[in-house]
């Protein structure tokens, strides 16, 4: 359920303490109202268990809505076109980056030539960017050199204007965007990716990100993002341009809202982590107490630094076999709302644990007749098992940032409100649930109370530079560092972006070093953690 208690007020009167129902309680609000007002309690204004909230029904609709197709519940990618005519990408939708990227003509090796490359001569809308030189990015074990310009991004609604082929009102133009072209991609990891590159989606302050193009030319109502993430890796997620789509957000579920600290980057207050209800004290030698969090549809987990994250690591204890996921813990995020509230998001084991099947190495046969097997006859099957991996992480990084990546995106539908400096979340549904929100508030709800305020699959994860770092030739900086988790021969990006103020483009190489132990320490990681990076080095490739 959700309980919310407003913030003391320094007044005479005495303090008003709310619960807000959820919509398993609906049966029970005449009992409920009875029993909270003889402990002091008031039920608060509800939201009808077969209704929206007002503010997300005023949110309904975008402009173009694109399907993102999951690959192993590890990224999450889509489709649009560059230049005109449209030359077709395929790039994950990353609200943790500012940059856009593809692959380009000049690019001329195996790597680039299997995928999509941008021909900007074929393009009447292309032109160099000014004062933008060539840059390069480092991506843990890859690199792209890229040049730089601009050109017009569209979008077409994967329902009625599939592939640019509908109708083509149902459509989205970002025109003069800045988009990097590569003239070289290293071998690995780049050509065995499934998508072409990166489109970024950082807050509009970020001068390369689309979000500042499309805000600048005004090609939406609302500058907000509605981003719905699959579990069900045979389905697809989405996102809605300028709107929700409510046939993914839970009936009932609050929606609340998160302030961000800066118009650069999706970074919201983490307060702590609870597991079973207890805190961890994760953010307690924190400036106030919190922890930043960038929200990232770009990074498969939810991490960060080992100092602060190495605790709840041993909490859950994931078993490789799966055979304990029934007696693993609940944990929940502690998030400030922009009233100060924190509010906690829970996670059960199965929405935090990444499960698949794996086949057992030549256990299984089948007859052969030239060298070719021969299908449905004899043979014996394979023998295939559970497999999990916690789809939370370590990541050590400058700034010590979290990562509120794809793990708990799947569970809590996230609004992207460029217009008001904001994050929303709401409770997603997906097709194989049931639309009934458990009556547990630990399994399920959004709990708001008092806030105590103290003062790659193979893909890539840029790495965040030194605050002495440098600045990003294309106005950014998108800094990830890339580990590996979840399912066998994919690729799993999960890092922390951060970005430097932003001045004239120069030209730049960012690197670091990725899981590394907490900064001046020379003592041997705990055995949780190495448990951890075991894991996510076993498959990187």
């Amino acid at each position: 359920g959700q309980i919310k208690q407003n913030k003391t007020q320094k007044t005479h009167k005495k303090t008003k303490n709310t619960i807000a129902t959820t919509p398993s309680m609906g049966p029970r609000t005449a009992f409920l109202d009875t029993l909270f007002k003889d402990i002091g309690l008031a039920v608060a204004d509800q939201t009808p268990s077969n209704d929206f909230p007002h503010e997300l029904k005023q949110l309904e609709g975008g402009k173009v809505h694109v399907d993102l197709l999951n690959n192993n519940n590890s990224q999450y990618y889509g489709d649009f076109t560059i230049g005109n005519p449209g030359q077709r990408f395929t790039a994950v939708f990353d609200t943790g980056s500012a940059i856009t990227w593809v692959p380009g003509k000049k690019c001329g090796s195996d790597t680039c030539t299997e995928h999509h490359r941008l021909d900007s001569t074929s393009s009447s809308t292309f032109s160099a960017a000014r004062d933008a030189p060539p840059g390069s990015i480092h991506y843990g074990t890859g690199e792209v050199k890229y040049d730089v310009g601009q050109d017009t991004i569209s979008f077409c609604d994967s329902h009625d204007n599939a592939g640019c082929h509908g109708k083509s009102k149902h459509s989205l133009k970002v025109p003069k965007q800045l988009v990097g072209t590569s003239t070289e991609q290293t071998s690995y990891p780049f050509r065995i990716l499934p998508f072409d590159g990166i489109l970024g989606l950082a807050p509009s302050g970020s001068p390369g990100s689309v979000m500042h193009q499309l805000k600048a030319a005004k090609a939406l109502d609302k500058n907000l993002l509605g981003v719905y993430l699959s579990e069900d890796t045979h389905r697809s997620g989405s996102m809605d341009f300028g709107g929700v789509d409510l046939s993914h957000i839970q009936k009932g579920s609050p929606l609340t809202w998160h302030p961000i600290s800066t118009d650069k980057e999706w970074i919201v207050g983490l307060k702590d982590i609870l597991v079973n209800g207890e805190p961890l004290h994760v953010c307690e030698n924190r400036p106030d107490g919190v922890c930043p969090a960038v929200v990232d549809t770009g990074s498969s987990l939810v991490t960060g630094p080992e100092s602060e994250i190495s605790g709840l690591l041993s909490k859950i204890g994931t078993s490789d076999d799966c055979s304990n996921l029934g007696a693993m813990p609940t944990i929940s995020l502690q998030l400030l709302d922009k009233k100060g509230d924190v509010v906690n998001f829970p996670l059960r084991p199965e929405e935090y644990t990444l499960k698949t099947l794996e086949e057992q190495p030549n256990s299984g046969g089948s007859d052969y007749q030239n060298e070719f097997p021969v299908l449905g006859k004899g043979g014996t099957a394979p023998i295939v098992n559970p497999h999990c991996e916690p789809g939370i992480g370590v990541m050590d990084v400058p700034g010590r940032k979290w990562v509120i990546g794809d793990t708990f995106l799947r569970r809590y539908y996230s609004i992207y409100d460029d217009d008001h400096g904001q994050v929303g979340f709401v409770r997603s549904i997906h097709p194989d649930e049931t639309p009934t929100v458990p009556s547990s508030g630990a399994s399920t709800g959004v709990v708001a109370q008092k806030n105590v305020q103290a003062s790659l699959h193979p893909l890539l994860a840029l790495l965040p530079p030194s605050a002495s770092s440098s600045k990003h030739s294309m106005n950014s900086n998108k800094n990830r560092s890339t580990t590996t988790t979840t399912t066998t021969n994919t690729l799993t990006p999960f890092a922390s972006k951060t970005k430097p103020p932003h001045s004239q483009p120069t030209t730049t190489t960012a690197t670091t070093t990725c899981l590394q132990t907490r900064s001046g320490s020379s003592s041997a990681p705990s055995p949780e953690v190495a448990q951890a990076r075991r894991r996510y080095w076993a498959r990187f490739l």
